[in-house]
């Protein structure tokens, strides 16, 4: 736990002009609502996000069907923007309608059962899913925040995965196959 706090601390409140600049960004667009740490792509974090809904897709589905959302959460190739650590930065005026909104809380009681307190955790991961999306229903934008010193720590993380991922893939096949496959499918799509 301690390095994903250590990453929303750095991607959040990494410095003071980090702050002073985030707060900015908030008074110069009006339509922004939430920021969100970058979501941990390192350690146990890679194996459990899966692919970025962390196994709650359906649930997260659910709860805004239930909430009446006219935009498409979809699954696809996007995983979502959505405060992984349990850190962000909010318009507090929004995030107050949110948590006060009886509609909200309803569908959330209802949605999210809490059989007994070992649920605590795994249920705010589930609100913080879809609190991106309570945001946007409200015409709010979300968007992901980080400071230069993280930025360096999370591109030296994606380069270790994507190197590793590599040698397990060229342990399978060899370096350069996958151009070889493209090109065949090329010419299937011409004859077609």
């Amino acid at each position: 736990m301690g390095s994903t706090f250590y990453g929303s601390a750095e991607s959040l409140i990494g410095s003071a002009f980090q702050i002073e600049n985030t707060v900015q960004i908030f008074r110069d667009n009006p339509e922004l609502g939430l920021l969100v740490p970058p979501v941990p792509t390192f350690g146990r974090h890679f194996h459990e996000a899966e692919d970025g809904w962390h196994g709650r897709y359906e649930e997260v589905r659910t709860v805004a069907d239930a909430l009446g959302f006219t935009f498409p959460v979809l699954k696809g190739d996007m995983p979502p923007v959505w405060p992984a650590g349990g850190s962000y930065w909010a318009k507090v005026s929004v995030l107050r309608e949110i948590y006060e909104s009886h509609e909200v809380s309803d569908v959330l009681r209802r949605e999210i059962r809490l059989p007994d307190e070992s649920h605590v955790r795994a249920d705010s991961e589930l609100v913080m899913l879809i609190l991106p999306y309570l945001f946007q229903s409200r015409k709010q934008m979300t968007g992901t925040v980080t400071g230069s010193h993280y930025a360096s720590v999370q591109l030296t993380n994606l380069d270790y995965e994507l190197r590793e991922n590599n040698k397990v893939l060229f342990e399978k096949i060899r370096p350069g196959a996958w151009w070889e496959v493209l090109k065949k499918l090329d010419r299937i799509g011409e004859k077609v």
